[in-house]
């Protein structure tokens, strides 16, 4: 599958209304590129581990305590390990927020020479605040960003360093906008936290 583009859906587990977004990238993408395709996609930070897990198979970085290394990310091309339209695998980010997105196949594209990939084609709602504490602290969050009169409208504020969390706002143009300093990101990103 080479010279071919995977058109991937990513969707946040156990998050009410649904938070994803659909990325393009290369077939010949390593698992560690399609780990930054996300990151910046969540607007993550890079700031905790993280692992794929397709078809039982770990895929990831060694971090030396693991009892089984998962596969090099680096190393383990996409089309490598991903085959088939509605293909499913996950990846989860920060080991103690737990953030598990579902990944799944949607098409297979012909590369198109005047585009620039990765790129986001859709999405829906605004990306999560990192180290907000899980699903659990994320609802949370909500109910006392969007309430200035709940006792810890202050502390979250002054955290999240605005007034108010408006949970519909996404922008793939913004995105699309990150995705042109992909190289550079990745190249930031190489060392993980």
């Amino acid at each position: 599958m080479q010279d071919k583009i995977f058109e991937f859906k990513v969707q946040i587990k156990g998050v009410k209304p649904s938070v994803y977004r659909v990325i393009q990238v290369p077939s010949d993408f390593t698992f560690f590129q399609l780990h930054v395709a996300i990151q910046i996609a969540f607007d993550w930070e890079n700031a905790h581990w993280h692992i794929f897990n397709i078809d039982g198979e770990e895929i990831g970085i060694d971090d030396d305590d693991a009892f089984v290394p998962p596969l090099d990310e680096t190393a383990i091309k996409l089309n490598e390990k991903v085959h088939s339209i509605k293909q499913k695998s996950e990846y989860t980010y920060d080991f103690g927020d737990n953030w598990d997105h579902q990944i799944t196949l949607m098409k297979i594209l012909n590369k198109k020479e005047d585009e620039t990939y990765p790129k986001c084609v859709r999405g829906a709602r605004n990306s999560i605040p990192e180290d907000i504490g899980g699903v659990w602290g994320f609802m949370e969050f909500k109910e006392i960003i969007n309430d200035k009169n709940h006792p810890r409208y202050k502390e979250m504020s002054e955290w999240y360093e605005a007034t108010e969390y408006d949970e519909d706002d996404f922008d793939k143009n913004l995105l699309n906008k990150e995705y042109e300093k992909f190289d550079t990101i990745c190249e930031y990103f190489d060392e993980p936290i």
